[in-house]
């Protein structure tokens, strides 16, 4: 077993990739590295525990991430994940910038009210025994940057600067931090970049703002017995092992999407763990997953519509860049695609058999 905790590497919360065929597909890549649910909003939860609520128990080491800021349903939100089982703690989003959750009055906005999101961490550590943990970014702005992340040198109606990172700026993070700490957050997953919430999307939020890991080493170096992972533009295993010489922990998340077998060495390379699998394993593990799926959907009597709209979907969704830049992707998602078109064809032989063939003249090559 290593010693290492699942938080040195962590795959990020990504909504419409982080489901649970996701999920089984990383956890076949990597045995020890942490995973996150895509966040779940508290509202959904409480309503249709038994639809969100579908995470395999194999998956962890798994946080649950928790989108809202009504006290109630936070609450039971957390117990209902508590009951349901399977997850390592509860992580609350304080760190999404999408228009959508502003008006919902949770995500980064959140972090422009201290002393509400405290007492919404110690409402989820009053109802479960799971540990409680925070994903923020370095810093919000109502303001705007132009299209280079440079500060445009305006002023918000308060007469306040917009967009560029100031030393009030880290005070109010060191603050609101330490408040989250005293409420019972025991981790803080640590975007290091402002989230722009007038003039940007989330897509841009996540390149335009300034990377500033000067940032988020600064406040590693004022909460050094806090674990703070850091998150943001990290998309090799060499700049994640290179972080990790400053931060408790990683998390990537683009990265995995774009690009999944360059990290196949996690195990080996950040837990000092087990050998890195072959590409071919990973293949076989997943389809043989996928199957096991299908079969549990058919029992339940789902719609063919169903199966083939939603199930079928998200199996094959962390297969199309499984190749990804290496000689013969293109060819690979073709094959790919025409499992979108044709679920059917998982089940012809030949059709498979020549996938297979195929993985394995080009695994070499990786």
């Amino acid at each position: 077993m290593t010693n290492f905790s699942p938080h040195r590497f962590t795959v990020a919360p990504m909504m419409g990739y982080s489901h649970r065929h996701f999920l089984a597909f990383m956890r076949i890549i990597s045995k020890h590295c942490l995973l996150f649910t895509e966040m779940l909003p508290i509202a959904a939860v409480v309503a249709n525990r038994h639809k969100l609520c579908d995470w395999r128990h194999d998956d962890a080491p798994l946080l649950v991430q928790l989108g809202g800021s009504d006290k109630d349903l936070l609450a039971q939100s957390c117990k209902i994940i508590s009951d349901y089982g399977g997850a390592t703690g509860i992580n609350l989003n304080m760190g999404c910038p999408s228009s959508r959750v502003e008006k919902g009055a949770f995500g980064a906005c959140l972090m422009l009210e201290p002393e509400k999101s405290a007492s919404l961490v110690a409402t989820m550590k009053q109802a479960t025994d799971l540990p409680i943990s925070v994903k923020l970014r370095i810093g919000v702005d109502k303001g705007g940057v132009d299209k280079g992340g440079v500060d445009k040198g305006g002023v918000d109606k308060g007469g306040n600067k917009t967009g560029a990172y100031t030393e009030e700026d880290a005070e109010k993070l060191y603050h609101l931090i330490e408040l989250l700490v005293s409420a019972g957050a025991t981790e803080i997953y640590l975007h290091a970049r402002k989230a722009i919430l007038k003039k940007l999307n989330p897509k841009q939020n996540r390149t335009i703002p300034p990377l500033r890991y000067d940032i988020a080493s600064t406040c590693k170096q004022y909460f050094p017995d806090l674990p703070i992972i850091v998150n943001g533009g990290i998309d090799s295993m060499a700049q994640a092992q290179t972080l990790l010489q400053d931060y408790d922990g990683v998390m990537i998340g683009r990265g995995f999407i774009n690009h999944p077998l360059k990290f196949r060495g996690i195990d080996k390379e950040i837990f000092g763990d087990e050998a890195i699998p072959s590409i071919d394993a990973i293949w076989q593990q997943y389809l043989e997953y996928i199957y096991q799926e299908l079969a549990r959907v058919t029992q339940g009597n789902h719609s063919k519509r169903y199966q083939q709209k939603s199930v079928y979907h998200f199996m094959l969704q962390p297969l199309l860049t499984f190749l990804y830049g290496m000689k013969g992707a293109k060819q690979w998602r073709v094959m790919i695609n025409g499992l979108f078109q044709n679920p059917e064809l998982l089940h012809d032989q030949n059709y498979m058999k020549n996938m297979q063939e195929f993985l394995r003249a080009y695994s070499v090559l990786a």
